[in-house]
């Protein structure tokens, strides 16, 4: 879960600014 948390948070800097409502949770979340 860790390494998952780690690999989103490096998607979510660029994804971020697309329309994703998971990269958005995740992003908030972290």
């Amino acid at each position: 879960q860790v390494t998952a948390l780690l690999a989103m948070s490096e998607l979510a800097g660029p994804v971020r600014a697309q329309p994703m409502s998971c990269s958005s949770s995740v992003t908030e979340g972290v």
